[in-house]
C-alpha cells in the first residue's frame, strides 16, 4: 500500500560532486532513517560520514551505517554490525532495536526514506524509487544540511504527478524550493466516475494481537480469524475505501514495516509491541515471522513506540 508519485527531470548542480559527497548522498538515499541512540552508535565505524566531515548528528541523523566488509576491521561480530541489510529494514539480520532511541516521539526527518540521489553524471539530483513521501521537505533538508554547507548550488525544475493525477512543478532557485500545483488531475475521467465510497478488503497475516486491538478491529467490522496458536497466526481483514484519497488528499489504508498500520476511515492506528513469548526457554525461536513479527497493538497501548508518524 502507499501512494506513488512520478517525477520527470533533474535538478542541476553548479559543479561536479566530489566523490565522497556523491557516495554519501547515495548512501543517505538508500537507508531507512530512524532515531538512533547517539551514545550506542559512537563506536560504530561510519567511513562515508567521516569522509565528508559530519558528526553522527542529533539522534544519529547523519549516521549512514557501515559499508560491506567494514565489520572485519571493527572487531565486532558480523551479526552485531549495522550494515546495509539492517538499515534498509531487514532487522531480522541484526538486532537494530538495540541502537534505536525508542524514547523518541518523533524524528527530525520528513519521512523514513529520502529518495533524492545524485545521477551518474555527478552534476544532477533526481528522484529514485516509488512512494516518495515528504519530497519537498527532503529537498530543503539536503540543501540546508549538505549541499549549501558543502558549497554547491542546486537549481532547476522537476515535474511531478501523483497516482490520482494531481501534478505540477518543483522549482529550486536561489536555494529556495517552491512547489507549484497546476491541476488536480491529468488522468482521463470515465463517464459516471465519481468519488463515492468504494470498499475493498486488504487481507494480511500478523503475529499475536492484543485484546484491545482485537476489540477495536471487531467493533470497526474488520474480520479477525485465529489460524494457529503456537506460534500465533492471525488473519486480519482491513476494509478500506479506494476513493478516500479523492476526498481527503491521503490514502485510507497505510501500511509501513517500521511505523505500523493506519486505517483512517475507521480512526484506527496500530503498532508493533513486544514479541510473542510463550513460556519456554526457546521462546524467540517460535516467534511468528509474518509481516508484523510482534504483537499488534493499538497506538495508545503500552509497548508501542513511535517512529515519527502522527497518531490519528
Amino acid at each position: 500500500m502507499g501512494y506513488d508519485t512520478d517525477f520527470k527531470g533533474q535538478f542541476q548542480l553548479d559543479k561536479v560532486l566530489r566523490p565522497e559527497h556523491k557516495a554519501y548522498l547515495h548512501r543517505f538515499s538508500e537507508i531507512r532513517h530512524l532515531p538512533l541512540n547517539e551514545e550506542r552508535i559512537q563506536s560504530l565505524p561510519d567511513p562515508l560520514r567521516a569522509a565528508v566531515g559530519l558528526p553522527p548528528g542529533k539522534n544519529g541523523m547523519y549516521f549512514i551505517g557501515m559499508l560491506e566488509g567494514d565489520w572485519e576491521e571493527s572487531g565486532m561480530p558480523a551479526a552485531m554490525v549495522i550494515n546495509d541489510d539492517a538499515l534498509l529494514g531487514y532487522s531480522h539480520a541484526f538486532p537494530l532495536a538495540e541502537f534505536l532511541d525508542t524514547g523518541r516521539s518523533s524524528i527530525d526527518f520528513p519521512s523514513t526514506f529520502c529518495q533524492w540521489a545524485p545521477t551518474e553524471t555527478d552534476t544532477q539530483i533526481k528522484a529514485v524509487g516509488e512512494k516518495f513521501y515528504g519530497y519537498i521537505d527532503w529537498l530543503r533538508f539536503l540543501l540546508e544540511h549538505f549541499l549549501i554547507p558543502w558549497g554547491y548550488q542546486l537549481t532547476g525544475t522537476v515535474l511531478y504527478q501523483g497516482e490520482q493525477g494531481e501534478h505540477g512543478r518543483i522549482i529550486i532557485e536561489n536555494h529556495q524550493v517552491t512547489k507549484v500545483a497546476e491541476s488536480d488531475s491529468l488522468l482521463p475521467r470515465q463517464p459516471g466516475t465519481n468519488a463515492d465510497e468504494e470498499i475493498h478488503t486488504y487481507w494480511m497475516t500478523v503475529g499475536a494481537i492484543s485484546d484491545a486491538a482485537r476489540k477495536a478491529l471487531i467493533e470497526a467490522h474488520c474480520p479477525v480469524f485465529d489460524l494457529h496458536q503456537e506460534p500465533p497466526v492471525v488473519l486480519v481483514g482491513l476494509p478500506y475505501d479506494i476513493n478516500y484519497y479523492k476526498r481527503h488528499g491521503h490514502d485510507d489504508l497505510g501500511i509501513w514495516v517500521s511505523e505500523g498500520i493506519a486505517l483512517r476511515s475507521k480512526g484506527l492506528q496500530f503498532w508493533e509491541g513486544e514479541p510473542w513469548e510463550p513460556d519456554s526457554e526457546n521462546a524467540l525461536h517460535n516467534t511468528w515471522q509474518g509481516f508484523v513479527r510482534k504483537t499488534l497493538r493499538l497506538s495508545g497501548e503500552p509497548g508501542k513506540y513511535s517512529m515519527g508518524r502522527e497518531e490519528i
